[in-house]
């Protein structure tokens, strides 16, 4: 059986109310407030320390307050028998704290506890050091609750260590919690707690301990992308078209007298042909100078040309899967001035997306 205890760290800022606690602390929580290099954490250790020994007054523990030590990988313990308890009882306990808030675990058989203050916290947490099934849970998780879960299986797996008393060496990746997300919880709406008195290894069993790789930033950013962008990733790549389909396309978007069908596009480029061949010595045209070639992509004006058009020459420049570049060289009979023709060129820069 365990029992927490948790205490807000706030009132302590007073100098006079932190220098009154401190005089209070047993010499090894003394040593540890010492160590610590900024005032928020002066306050927080010396608060665990309190609540630690209000603890330990309820448990009878008090004599043994000078016998604490810290284990290999820093872990607080009593050194000393089990004779030495009350009852011949062994007695375990661990402290966590952050933010404004500490919490004290004790209990008749090994325990780990953490809480965190609940912050934006990056993704990429879940890729670097959740099992693939916790990576599941979380990403399928609403917007809502995603924050929580995070935190739950965050804290269930910082208790598992410190339970185990190996610190961060343990490998937070190398087991699931799934099973105990009941010994997690949300305190006061800001801080997510969770106790673990379970090893969760030696309830898995070695072989069936989940192991995961961390993913690409493509394979992060595609579990975190929401509904509708997730419809437009599986949505099928448009087909890949020929130069020629591509030219009939940019022919029909460029709007004559009124839009044209495919059929009447084809009619086009076909007449246009012909008259290439049969008309070139009748009609000199000469080319605009290379400052009046648009080298941007141009939109066509949607109102009714004055002049009628004809398609001479449809030239690809450049073609990609994004982009091509086509000229298309045209003659315009003035209708007021018969006989007098003008070529012109269009480059145009169709894009695909």
């Amino acid at each position: 059986m365990y029992k927490l205890y948790f205490a807000n760290i706030s009132d302590y800022y007073d100098k006079k109310t932190y220098k009154k606690g401190y005089q209070k602390v047993c010499q090894y929580r003394k040593n540890k407030i010492d160590a610590c290099k900024n005032e928020d954490d002066k306050i927080r250790s010396l608060v665990a320390g309190l609540l630690f020994e209000e603890a330990c007054e309820e448990y009878n523990l008090t004599n043994l307050l000078d016998k604490l030590k810290d284990g290999e990988h820093g872990k607080p313990y009593f050194d000393c028998d089990d004779d030495q308890f009350p009852g011949n009882q062994r007695i375990h306990f661990n402290i966590s704290h952050s933010g404004k808030q500490v919490m004290v675990g004790m209990s008749d058989t090994p325990i780990g506890v953490d809480i965190q203050e609940m912050k934006p916290l990056k993704a990429d947490i879940a890729s670097r050091y959740f099992t693939e099934k916790e990576q599941d849970l979380y990403f399928r998780a609403s917007e809502e609750e995603c924050d929580k879960i995070l935190y739950k299986i965050w804290c269930l797996k910082e208790s598992y260590v410190k339970f185990t008393g190996n610190g961060l060496m343990e490998g937070l990746e190398t087991f699931s919690v799934l099973d105990h997300m009941m010994d997690a919880g949300i305190w006061q709406d800001e801080y997510a707690y969770s106790v673990t008195t379970t090893d969760y290894k030696e309830e898995q069993g070695i072989l069936n301990i989940e192991t995961t790789k961390p993913m690409t930033k493509d394979e992060l950013a595609a579990k975190i992308l929401s509904k509708d962008e997730k419809k437009e990733l599986s949505a099928p790549a448009p087909e890949e078209r020929t130069d020629k389909e591509i030219l009939i396309s940019a022919l029909k978007d460029e709007k004559t007298v009124r839009p044209m069908s495919d059929e009447e596009v084809h009619a086009k480029v076909v007449e246009a042909q012909n008259q290439i061949q049969t008309e070139t010595q009748k009609t000199e045209c000469k080319p605009e100078t290379n400052k009046e070639v648009k080298e941007e992509a141009v939109t066509i004006k949607k109102k009714e040309p004055k002049t009628a058009s004809i398609i001479e020459e449809v030239k690809v420049l450049r073609s990609t899967p994004d982009q091509v570049t086509y000229e298309i060289k045209k003659r315009d009979t003035l209708s007021r001035s018969c006989g007098i023709t003008r070529c012109k060129y269009y480059r145009n820069l169709l894009k695909f997306r």
